[in-house]
């Protein structure tokens, strides 16, 4: 998968007006839904939803990445874990862990790459091959953890994950909030795809969830819905420099201290805080070869964690 280098922050901001223009109608986020109601919400109509189990960043710096996050979410990492490819850990509020390692070969370039939790990893496999998944690792246990796959569609990656007991994963954000850990929640996972169809189609399938119509307020991007009341979006590029790739928006409750807290700690704005009105604001930086975007629902204050 290709990420954008830093000489296209200026072609990528271009792109600000035209982001702006589809985000104005719609929001990329249920604005005004804590996480937890939105997690009710999918269970009470039965809408089936992605669980990120694991969110890996190979960063070209990892301490400065997990620095970054730390700071601008109050994130705690923990020390490199050899079983993760010496990645280090935070939670994530869905229960999960999100995981930052540096790479482990010439080849094994800067990528967000999302693990999606599934029952069935073996069944998963075959479903996502025979949707046009080309795997680049087959099932591989990692012991205590589980097990996990990765495959490359239409130019962008994506991984799954089998915990030892899938139906009772990672403490869960009750257990979090008891211990006042602090988490990340993915409101918006962008993916940037040359074919948007095949995407959403392959992982469908895989995962048992309903991508609507291109929505012309996310730039016709085709959403479903992540746990925790965040959504993910399959879109094709809207411009030369606009290339395949997994953007994570991460909630945040003032997005101009994230922003500040971002740049403070080398994050490289490509696109600043923009109101989407009667929405929200979203915020795009690279750091270390990878991207990250944040997002600002309305009203923020009102969001309970």
């Amino acid at each position: 998968m290709m990420t954008l280098p830093k000489s296209c922050l200026a072609a990528l901001a271009l792109l600000t007006a035209a982001l702006h223009l589809c985000f104005c109608n719609r929001s990329i986020a249920a604005s005004t839904q804590s996480p937890s109601a939105g997690v009710e919400a999918q269970e009470d109509t039965k809408e089936p939803f992605m669980r990120v189990q694991y969110l890996e960043i190979v960063s070209s710096d990892a301490d400065a990445t997990c620095r970054a996050l730390a700071k601008v979410h109050g994130v705690t990492f923990g020390e490199p874990e050899a079983q993760l490819g010496n990645a280090r850990t935070a939670v994530l509020e869905s229960g999960g862990r999100i995981g930052v390692r540096a790479p482990m070969a010439e080849q094994d370039l800067p990528v967000v790459r999302p693990y999606v939790l599934v029952d069935d990893i073996e069944a998963a496999v075959a479903a996502a091959e025979a949707a046009g998944g080309e795997f680049a690792m087959r099932t591989t246990e990692i012991p205590g953890d589980g097990k996990f796959a990765i495959y490359f569609l239409a130019d962008t990656q994506f991984g799954l994950w089998e915990t030892p007991s899938s139906k009772a994963p990672y403490a869960r954000v009750e257990t979090q909030e008891a211990t006042k850990e602090q988490a990340i929640l993915v409101q918006y996972l962008e993916i940037v795809s040359p074919d948007v169809d095949a995407t959403c189609r392959v992982l469908a399938k895989v995962h048992g969830v309903t991508f609507g119509e291109p929505d012309a307020g996310l730039g016709n991007a085709r959403v479903a819905a992540l746990e925790s009341g965040g959504r993910i979006g399959v879109r094709a590029p809207m411009g030369e420099h606009d290339l395949p790739i997994v953007r994570p928006y991460v909630l945040v409750d003032d997005i101009e201290a994230a922003t500040k807290a971002a740049e403070a700690a080398g994050g490289e704005f490509a696109i600043r805080s923009t109101e989407i009105p009667g929405h929200g604001k979203f915020a795009i930086y690279f750091l270390a070869g990878t991207q990250f975007g944040l997002w600002e629902t309305t009203p923020s204050k009102e969001r309970s964690r």
